[in-house]
C-alpha cells in the first residue's frame, strides 16, 4: 500500500512538473509583438499580432507583412520601398527585453530592445 502511494505520488509530481514546463514555455509569435529599437535609433520594428510590420531605416518608413517559421526558427518580411518589393529572411531569438535578427544571406546580426507594448489597430 505503502508502494503504491509512492508510485502515484511520484507520478502526479512528473505530470505536474510536464505540464508546468510546456505551459511556460515563452512564445515568439507572442513575444515578438511590439515595438522594437536599435542602440543607435537608426533602425526600428512593430510587429503587431495581425502579421503587420511596420519599420523604418533611416527614415524610410515601410508596411509590410512578417510570417514566423517556429520549426526553422526565421522570421520573413515582405513589403514594398517606392515600386520595389522585398522579402527578407532572418533566424531570430527574442525574449522580453530583446530581439535579435540575423540575416540568413549575410549573417549579419543586429540586436533591438523592446520600447513599448504592440499598438492597437482600429
Amino acid at each position: 500500500m505503502k508502494m503504491t502511494k509512492s508510485i502515484v505520488a511520484a507520478l502526479a509530481a512528473c505530470l505536474f512538473f510536464i505540464a508546468a514546463l510546456s505551459g511556460c514555455a515563452p512564445n515568439p509569435e507572442k513575444l515578438i509583438i511590439g515595438k522594437w529599437t536599435d542602440s543607435a535609433g537608426l533602425a526600428a520594428y512593430e510587429f503587431m499580432e495581425d502579421g503587420t510590420v511596420r519599420f523604418s531605416v533611416f527614415g524610410a518608413d515601410i508596411k509590410g507583412h512578417y510570417a514566423i517559421d517556429k520549426k526553422a526558427g526565421t522570421v520573413t518580411l515582405t513589403g514594398t520601398l517606392l515600386t520595389k518589393s522585398f522579402s527578407r529572411t532572418y533566424r531570430f531569438d527574442v525574449t522580453e527585453s530583446t530581439l535579435t535578427l540575423t540575416r540568413i544571406d549575410s549573417g549579419d546580426a543586429a540586436v533591438y530592445t523592446r520600447v513599448a507594448p504592440p499598438t492597437v489597430t482600429q
